[in-house]
């Protein structure tokens, strides 16, 4: 893990993670849901909080010097009631 709860002005960052296998820097957005709720978790991460996190993301690069190295940006969905994760690779 490199950070959690990065800010970067008024956005945040939940996690960000380096893949040991690959040197990647993931970008995790987490958003948690009670299982009777008729959204999926991911559909809290429209257009405009990807622009969000792609700036704060571009930001924590330059401050740490690793603008050369690859990223993406994943998704966690929490389900509380049913105490179940699943992380969607490269949501956006």
């Amino acid at each position: 893990m490199l950070a959690n709860n990065y800010r970067c002005g008024h956005y945040e960052i939940d996690l960000i993670l380096r893949e040991k296998r690959t040197g990647t820097v993931v970008f995790c957005e987490v958003k948690a849901r009670s299982a009777g709720t008729r959204t999926f978790p991911r559909e809290a991460v429209g257009q405009t909080k990807q622009s969000y996190l792609r700036r704060a993301a571009q930001q924590f690069l330059i401050e740490r010097e690793l603008t050369g190295v690859p990223c993406r940006f994943d998704v966690a969905e929490v389900w509380l009631d049913v105490n179940k994760t699943e992380v969607i690779e490269n949501a956006f």
